[in-house]
C-alpha cells in the first residue's frame, strides 16, 4: 500500500509540474493584455471522466472476479462579482461487479447507475495579493453539497433498489490561466457522503435481527483539471 502510495505521489507531482510550467509562462503576456479569466458575469466550467477496470486472480462471493466504475462530472460557477461564484453540479457514475459464487450455478453480477446533481459555490482572489509576486493565477477556496441517486441492480434477479445520498466537499488550490478563457486548475479536495449498511444480529433470546446503521464515507484527493471560461 506505501508502495502504491508513493507511486501515485511521484505521478501527481510530475503532472502537477508539467502542468504548472506552461502555465507561469503565459502569465506574463496574459498580465499586458489584461484578459483576468475570473471577473463579473463571467461564467467558469470544467468537467472530470475516469475509469477503471481491474480483475483478480482471487474472489469469491464477495469479492468480485472483475470491476468496471466509470465516472463523469461537470461543474459550473457563474461569478456574481470578481471574488464569487456559484452554481451547479452534475455527474454520473456506474460501476459493474462480476462476482463469483462457489454455492450457486449462474454468476451474481452488481450493477449500479448514481446520478449526482448539486450546487457549489467559490472564492477566488489573485495569489499576488495574498502572496507577493506577480502574475496572474488565482488561490481559491471552494465547496458544495449535493445528492446521488443510485439504482442497484443485482443480477440475474430482476429487482433493484433506489437509494438518495447526501453529501458535501471541500476543496483549496490555484487557478493557472494558459489562454485568454483557459486554466490549469492544480486542487486538493475532501469529501463525504452519507452511506446506509445492514446489520444482522443474533439476539439472547436466538432471534435474528436486522438494523440499519448510516456511516460517512470520507475521500481526499489531489487532482489537476480544465477550467474553461465564458
Amino acid at each position: 500500500m506505501s508502495t502504491l502510495l508513493l507511486k501515485f505521489s511521484i505521478i501527481m507531482i510530475t503532472v502537477t509540474g508539467l502542468a504548472v510550467a506552461p502555465a507561469h509562462a503565459q502569465q506574463a503576456k496574459l498580465q499586458d493584455r489584461g484578459q483576468p479569466l475570473i471577473k463579473q458575469g463571467r461564467f467558469l466550467t470544467g468537467f472530470s471522466l475516469s475509469l477503471i477496470n481491474a480483475s483478480r486472480e482471487d474472489f469469491n462471493q464477495e469479492f468480485e472476479r472483475e470491476f468496471t466504475d466509470i465516472s463523469v462530472q461537470v461543474d459550473g460557477l457563474y461569478f456574481i462579482n470578481n471574488r464569487i461564484g456559484v452554481g451547479p453540479l452534475l455527474g454520473y457514475r456506474f460501476t459493474y461487479r462480476d462476482l463469483e459464487d462457489p454455492f450457486r450455478a449462474e454468476d451474481r453480477d452488481t450493477r449500479r447507475s448514481a446520478f449526482e446533481y448539486g450546487a457549489k459555490g467559490g472564492w477566488y482572489v489573485p495569489a499576488a495579493k495574498l502572496f507577493g509576486g506577480t502574475g496572474n493565477s488565482y488561490f481559491f477556496v471552494d465547496g458544495g453539497i449535493s445528492w446521488l441517486r443510485t439504482q442497484y441492480k443485482v443480477e440475474p434477479e430482476n429487482n433493484a433498489t433506489i437509494r438518495n445520498q447526501f453529501g458535501f466537499q471541500l476543496g483549496t488550490g490555484f487557478l493557472l490561466p494558459v489562454g485568454k478563457r483557459i486554466g490549469i486548475e492544480t486542487k486538493l479536495g475532501f469529501q463525504s457522503r452519507q452511506q446506509e449498511y445492514t446489520f444482522s444480529r443474533r439476539e439472547p433470546d436466538g432471534e435474528i435481527r436486522t438494523r440499519t446503521e448510516t456511516k460517512w464515507l470520507k475521500e481526499v484527493a489531489l487532482s489537476v483539471g480544465l477550467k474553461v471560461g465564458f
